[in-house]
């Protein structure tokens, strides 16, 4: 009786020595913005980015919300889909037009006299 050696390749099918190992795997590098569908980089770490800027991510969470928003009922804060009515009130309100303001007076010291500007350093002081 022999024993069979895998080496031999007459030994079990679909076994290998054990020294050659076959791996695959998958690796995300890039996805496509959920707004605009440009591609956004992925570094490997982290949650993958599901949009290429913060306010396209704005964009999409007001878009959702919205969405959300207008399929409750109108009593729990949906859409009311009568139409707008808006009521305006107009005021107008007259004004007298300005009476022309009297001419500037000038200034008088306490003397009297019209308040001129000091000629020498004694008026300064």
């Amino acid at each position: 009786m022999t024993k069979m050696r895998p080496e031999d390749g007459q030994g079990k099918p679909g076994r290998s020595s054990g020294r050659e190992t076959l791996a695959t795997g998958e690796r995300l590098v890039e996805r496509t913005c959920a707004w605009c569908g440009e591609p956004v980089a992925y570094s490997g770490r982290g949650r993958p980015p599901r949009y290429c800027s913060a306010a396209h991510r704005r964009r999409g969470w007001e878009l959702r919300t919205a969405q959300e928003r207008a399929e409750r009922a109108v009593d729990d804060g949906g859409r009311n889909r009568a139409p707008v009515r808006e009521v305006v009130q107009r005021t107008i309100v007259l004004q007298e037009a300005a009476q022309a303001s009297p001419a500037p007076r000038p200034a008088l010291r306490l003397s009297g006299q019209l308040y001129t500007l000091p000629e020498d350093a004694v008026e300064w002081v």
